[in-house]
């Protein structure tokens, strides 16, 4: 069919335009009003209900102009806004009738298209600028402070937000014969980007071993669509930092889509309208994308139904996974091609359709599967890497540290400690890549390990391993790197000390036995010192935890406290100075820290060995809940501790086993077969130096039941009379179960069945660790 055209381009337009605002003014009436009630509406409401708000809104723009419920309805008002207003404007071109009623106007192809989109950013605009100006009035009443610098850029953003959506659906009805395939393709192509991303992300995450999902989505989700990256800036006070390189792609995109929307409309078949079985480029795009959907989907399902449940993927889970990929494009393709085609007809003529489905499908399931062409065993070479920063752990051991700054992640640049750092993430890679194949090895040591590597050329790469089981030999590396200067730096609690305005309190010596020592104002900082120098060298000797301890330090130190309170008036969380708080570090000093004892014998201050008359009783337990660790080993540290006991534990003559409730405890008969001679936890010197040579001074670190805890009570309590000071040590289970029964009775401990015939030790007390010891702060 041949267009009419006008004799005057200008004239033909503005008719045309005039014709279209004619035809799109109520729609745009009934959203200026649903506009209304979603924004200035809930804002006049909020100030009626809540007169005192108009007095201490914030200058802050977003919590004041934006209420929780309109920041979620205006912005769909908007959209759905677009939607409609585009639909209006191109649903003529659904009709085979009204096709050749509007193409038979004397208007151009070009004139009409241009006309269609200017109306519609109009009808789209005006209803935006107006409600935003009454929102403007009346934040100005209630608070002249906040200005109108905000104004001008929420206008433009929400247009732009509008838009978005408008010419996703012009562009899409510009190739579409009905509504229904406008509505559903518009949906794909707004939706298919955000969905692509996060299935081949989904699926690289669970099988590819290092790749590390997470990182990807958070520095790319924000850019996956504009939408998300305009209302962030909008909802923000500030500008916020974006990608240049998405904010300009999305730019040249928006633009494009608007030429393409012109073009295609210009060159459109008027046989397209009603038509539901022709296929085109855009048409096939989005059924091979979704289709890839679907399979992704049918694949985890398979997945689901075999898998083991262990972090790294087995042989036949990945096989399970690349079959189902291949199975679900079949079925995608089928479903969608009965959908669109409303029915089986063009099922047999678009096999190549469900070739390419099949191909994309289970070639992304083959590269994940695969390794993604070596990047599973890609580490930078030493001399590439600029700094890296490492997170990581040998053990879920760990105990907070009051108003000490220590992050989890670790900086290094010292090239030996890279270099360390790449032998750690090969084994980490072996490790993963043994798990996978045959499981957790017999004898390992869970770890996590997340690594980025900062590349001289400017470049990132990351790798991240979860529910790792270390090897020894890998386990040992872990230890070596965070055994380096950088690592005790940043970790190690008593570096802590002096930065951040945390300043050094007292110290106290106490010796096995419990017994403590105050050390003098004058010499804390050189003990510090000495301390600090020690753990270095020991740590870098691979010697800070050999031995017995000989003495344990209480390290006091202050901290400036922080208290958070919302202040009504900025609409905000805010902080401001409460004081100090204090707290102390206790280390175990071993024979290896010479400065350290040099220092205290100068000070006339001497370790004590180990006298089994010191103690009055020895307990087990389970419950590793606070103790020190290491920060270069990850190996928990033996010391002394406050526990709950009561007197009635080692005054009297008889026991039954704790409550679960202290505060209930009675003395009672104990009804063992064998009743024990002696109080429970009483033993003989022999029995108790018996139990000190089999237990060792630090646990393993890798499983809080490896290890049972024995406390040697030295009877010294804190001002309530019930917190026994505790020596603790850490005996594996293997050797408790070795021991005379009635010596374990004695120890609160008993040798148990469960229902599948294995022998455990049970613990019969209620014992837990209270407090420790507390350098006088005063």
């Amino acid at each position: 069919m041949t267009t009419i055209t006008s004799s005057s381009k200008y004239a033909g337009l503005t008719a045309m335009l005039r014709h279209d605002l004619r035809r799109t003014r109520l729609m745009s009436a009934l959203f200026f009003l649903l506009e209304f009630i979603a924004l200035p509406l809930q804002l006049a409401l909020l100030l009626f209900s809540r007169p005192e708000r108009g007095f201490t809104l914030r200058t802050a723009t977003y919590a004041q102009i934006y209420g929780n419920l309109s920041a979620v309805l205006f912005p769909m008002v908007i959209m759905l806004s677009a939607a409609v207003i585009a639909m209006q404007l191109m649903n003529y071109n659904f009709g085979r009738r009204s096709v050749d009623v509007y193409y038979a106007l004397p208007f151009t192809r070009r004139q009409m298209i241009l006309s269609h989109l200017i109306a519609g950013t109009l009808a789209i605009s005006v209803p935006i600028v107006l409600n935003l100006a009454i929102t403007a009035g009346l934040a100005l009443v209630i608070n002249p402070a906040v200005g109108l610098g905000w104004l001008a850029k929420d206008l433009l953003l929400w247009i732009l937000v509008g838009y978005c959506v408008f010419i996703s659906i012009m562009l899409t009805a510009t190739l579409m014969g009905n509504a229904v395939d406008t509505v559903l393709y518009a949906g794909m192509l707004n939706l298919e980007p955000v969905l692509l991303f996060l299935a081949v992300l989904a699926t690289l995450g669970s099988f590819v071993i290092g790749f590390d999902p997470s990182s990807l989505l958070n520095r790319n989700i924000l850019y996956l669509h504009p939408i998300p990256m305009l209302i962030t800036q909008i909802f923000s006070d500030t500008w916020v930092p974006l990608s240049g390189w998405a904010v300009g792609i999305w730019t040249v995109l928006i633009i494009g889509g608007t030429l393409l929307t012109v073009w295609f409309y210009s060159h459109r078949d008027a046989e397209l309208a009603e038509n539901v079985a022709r296929d085109n480029w855009f048409r096939l795009i989005l059924k091979i994308t979704s289709s890839f959907l679907l399979a992704t989907v049918f694949a985890y399902m398979i997945f689901a139904v075999i898998t083991t449940g262990g972090i790294y993927r087995s042989p036949s889970e990945e096989m399970a996974f690349v079959l189902g990929s291949a199975a679900g494009a079949v079925i995608g393709y089928l479903v969608l091609e009965v959908i669109f085609g409303r029915g089986f007809k063009t099922v047999r003529g678009n096999w190549w359709i469900c070739l390419a489905d099949i191909v994309l499908a289970a070639g992304i399931a083959l590269m994940a599967v695969t390794g993604l062409f070596g990047y599973e065993t890609a580490v930078p070479s030493v001399a590439s890497v600029e700094y890296a920063e490492v997170d990581g752990y040998l053990s879920r051991y760990y105990r907070s540290h009051s108003g000490l700054d220590i992050q989890n992640t670790v900086h290094f640049t010292d090239e030996k400690a890279i270099e360390s750092l790449t032998q750690l993430h090969q084994s980490a890679i072996a490790a993963a890549q043994y798990q996978a194949a045959e499981g957790n090895p017999e004898y390992s040591t869970s770890a996590r390990l997340r690594v980025v590597y900062h590349l001289y050329n400017g470049s990132t790469v990351t790798r991240s391993y979860y529910g790792l089981a270390l090897p020894e030999d890998g386990a040992e590396r872990f230890r070596d790197l965070y055994s380096t200067a950088e690592a005790l730096e940043q970790k190690n609690p008593v570096m802590q000390i002096g930065k951040d305005e945390v300043r050094l309190g007292d110290i106290t010596v106490m010796n096995l036995s419990g017994a403590e020592t105050l050390v003098s104002d004058s010499q804390t900082e050189r003990l510090l010192e000495a301390v600090r120098q020690d753990i270095f060298d020991t740590a870098a000797e691979k010697i800070n935890q050999s031995g017995e301890p000989l003495i344990y330090l209480n390290i006091g130190y202050h901290y400036p406290m922080m208290e958070y309170y919302y202040d009504a008036a900025l609409g905000k969380s805010v902080e401001h100075p409460a004081g100090e708080g204090s707290d102390s570090i206790q280390l175990p000093v071993y024979e290896s820290f010479d400065t350290t004892l040099s220092l205290l014998g100068e000070l006339g201050i001497e370790g004590k060995a180990f006298d089994p008359t010191d103690y009055i009783a020895v307990y087990g337990v389970y419950d590793h809940y606070d103790l020190w660790m290491d920060s270069a080993t990850f190996r928990a540290n033996s010391g002394l501790a406050y526990y709950w006991v009561g007197d009635y534990q080692v005054m009297g003559e008889t026991y039954s086993g704790l409550a679960d409730d202290p505060s209930t405890m009675e003395l009672v008969d104990v009804e063992w077969s064998d009743t024990p001679s002696q109080p429970a936890g009483k033993l003989t010197a022999e029995e108790i130096q018996m139990l000190y040579d089999l237990s060792s001074p630090c646990g393993d670190g890798e499983d809080e039941y490896s290890n049972c805890l024995l406390l040697f009570d030295t009877g010294i309590t804190d001002s309530d009379g019930r917190n026994h000071l505790m020596l603790i040590r850490f005996i594996p289970e293997e050797t408790l179960r070795s021991l005379d029964t009635g010596l374990l009775e004695r120890m609160t401990l008993s040798v148990e069945t469960d229902a599948d015939g294995q022998v455990y030790i049970g613990q019969n007390n209620a014992l837990y660790l209270n407090n420790w010891p507390q350098a006088n702060q005063d």
